[in-house]
């Protein structure tokens, strides 16, 4: 049939310009990406969303896993008065006692630095570059302390507490007259120099300053009639405004710090040391291989208390005391670690005990055949005797001392005085004089 042009309609079909629709495109339906009519609950694109989103979950989740449980070091900072001259006691094993708390620096729970007054420079400059140096650290990391916890800081000071004429408790240092309590160091000083340090302002660290005290009894030379000190310290740290600061008192009030030769230092600080390592968490703890404030007071006071009643038949009460009052805080203090590394050398033999009993014998043989005009020499003997008696119990620190007061022990029965009695006792009263000096002249002796 043609058209109305002429043109046979029955002709070949004319090619469309419209491309043809594949077959394969529709065989499967609209949604060609999963083959169905219908459309898929979840698109592909969110399935690899999602997959992804998992993975960095995941891997995040691993990154605070890490941070929160690394294993920061907690820094120790030990500073110790050693160098106390007659007549102030010594500052018993507090050498030693610095040394046991380097070696936790051994572990990668701690890094330590231990310094003596004098030696290395004043308390203040010690106190002062010892915290500018310190990166504070222990549970909780200091990567992000907001998330994962806060930063610990431990700080250690060894020296004797008394308190001066107007009753207020101060710390002596080497160059502490003790005439004079104007050189005496108040305790309020030393505290808010650590509380009130840069580095402890800035960073917010929670501190802990173990103050070992109790070591010079009262001396009615030294005008100390009482200790009195503990009870007067206590109150003072109690009245900070300083929040996470405690202070862990050696003893309490009318309490002796004792010291324990067979451990290689004082018993106060043995115990501190072996409790930070981790023995404080294992008995007073619960076992999750963290330090806190609570778990160590806990674990020192039982221990030096039950070793000291053992073994000197004596009381001795470390206690914990908080700034502002608040004694039900704590916080962690440090990672667990192997503490059999600061266990005690066995004690051994010291040869300076046969040092001192030579001595006494030839103080007392000398005495039975001494004038009675040599008392001045017999007092200085037995005074030096005396001394070097307690500085052998006073550790290593202390050798070069005990050699002194041995070697003027020695001269004081070996060398006669060049008069039998000082003039300002010969001259102290005239009717005296006459007597006196015919009793000597009758005895051989002139002035």
């Amino acid at each position: 049939m043609s058209s109305w042009r002429g043109e046979d309609s029955s002709g070949p079909t004319k090619q469309s310009w419209k491309k043809a629709k594949s077959k394969a495109a529709t065989a499967g339906g609209k949604y060609w990406s999963t083959g169905s009519a219908k459309r898929p609950l979840i698109s592909s694109n969110l399935v690899r969303l999602f997959l992804a989103l998992t993975v960095l979950l995941a891997a995040t989740g691993i990154l605070v896993l890490y941070l929160a449980r690394q294993d920061l070091p907690t820094p120790i900072i030990s500073i110790a008065a050693i160098e106390y001259p007659h007549p102030w006691a010594p500052n018993a094993w507090a050498s030693e006692d610095q040394r046991r708390l380097e070696t936790l620096g051994g572990s990668s729970k701690f890094t330590v630095s231990a310094k003596q007054e004098k030696k290395h420079g004043s308390w203040q400059e010690l106190v002062d570059l010892q915290l500018q140096q310190v990166k504070p650290g222990g549970p909780g990391g200091s990567l992000l302390p907001i998330l994962f916890g806060y930063r610990s800081l431990v700080v250690h000071l060894s020296a004797h507490g008394v308190l001066n004429g107007q009753g207020e408790p101060c710390l002596l240092f080497s160059d502490a007259d003790p005439l004079d309590d104007r050189t005496w160091v108040p305790l309020t000083d030393v505290l808010r120099s650590v509380g009130e340090h840069a580095t402890v302002q800035q960073t917010g660290v929670k501190v802990l300053l173990v103050l070992d005290t109790g070591k010079q009894p009262p001396d009615f030379r030294l005008g100390l009639l009482s200790p009195g000190f503990v009870e007067e310290a206590c109150a003072q740290i109690e009245s900070l405004p300083y929040s996470d600061f405690a202070v862990l008192m050696a003893c309490d009030q009318d309490q002796y710090a004792w010291s324990a030769p067979e451990m290689g230092g004082s018993v106060f600080g043995f115990m501190v040391a072996v409790g930070l390592q981790g023995l404080a968490d294992e008995l007073s703890g619960d076992g999750d291989r963290r330090v806190s404030v609570q778990e160590l007071e806990t674990f020192v006071a039982s221990a030096v208390d039950g070793y000291v009643r053992e073994h000197r038949g004596r009381v001795q009460n470390p206690r914990i005391v908080w700034s502002g009052g608040n004694q039900s805080s704590d916080f962690e203090l440090c990672y667990a670690s192997d503490y059999s590394a600061a266990a005690g050398a066995a004690y051994s033999s010291d040869a300076r005990v046969q040092k001192i009993s030579d001595a006494w014998k030839s103080v007392s043989s000398w005495s039975k055949s001494a004038p009675s005009h040599a008392s001045w020499q017999r007092a200085v003997a037995i005074a030096s005797v005396a001394r070097a008696e307690q500085l052998l119990w006073s550790g290593a620190a202390y050798r070069d001392q005990f050699d002194e007061e041995i070697e003027r022990a020695q001269r004081a029965i070996e060398t006669p005085s060049p008069r039998p009695w000082p003039d300002s006792i010969c001259s102290a009263s005239i009717s005296f004089f006459p007597s006196f000096q015919q009793t000597i002249k009758h005895q051989g002796h002139f002035i």
